[in-house]
């Protein structure tokens, strides 16, 4: 892999909250950054809480899933 030494910004294909594009930069130092296009406001998360935040939110889908699988059961 390539050590990230410099920003990347890549601008999203789907529309955010307010039905404008986002852009995601990734920076050195192991953050991700989101803001809207066209606006300058940047909203930094490090790459662990990104990680750690997808990883719930794929365990509470499961449990839901298993819970409705066992409610149907009944």
């Amino acid at each position: 892999m390539t050590p990230l030494t410099k920003t990347v910004a890549r601008k999203s294909t789907s529309a955010g909250p307010n039905r404008r594009a986002f852009v995601v930069m990734l920076a050195s130092g192991d953050l991700i950054g989101f803001r809207d296009e066209r606006r300058r406001k940047v909203y930094w998360r490090t790459l662990r809480g990104c990680y750690e935040d997808a990883i719930k939110a794929e365990v509470a889908r499961e449990r839901q899933l298993k819970k409705a699988a066992k409610k149907a059961k009944r």
